[in-house]
């Protein structure tokens, strides 16, 4: 994702990448922690929608729960 900012910001918007697999094993401050660095990174200067990196109907609700949190609460421009 680092490389795709790099390459493709302020062009075009990035969404995604939050992958399932961290959704579904990982627990709450695991997926705070990537959505963070997701946010740092890729969201800088704008450009950046926070979302799943792939369909989400196997991942435990309480991360994809901190996911959406944790970007209403972190992720807003200032």
């Amino acid at each position: 994702m680092a490389k795709v900012k790099e390459v493709l910001g302020g062009h075009i918007c990035i969404e995604g990448n939050v992958p399932a697999s961290l959704l579904q094993t990982s627990d709450v401050e695991g997926v705070k922690k990537y959505c963070k660095w997701l946010i740092d990174v890729v969201g800088k200067d704008g450009g950046y929608i926070m979302g799943p990196g792939s369909v989400v109907d196997e991942v435990k609700i309480e991360n994809l729960k901190a996911m959406i949190d944790f970007t209403h609460e972190y992720g807003r421009y200032r």
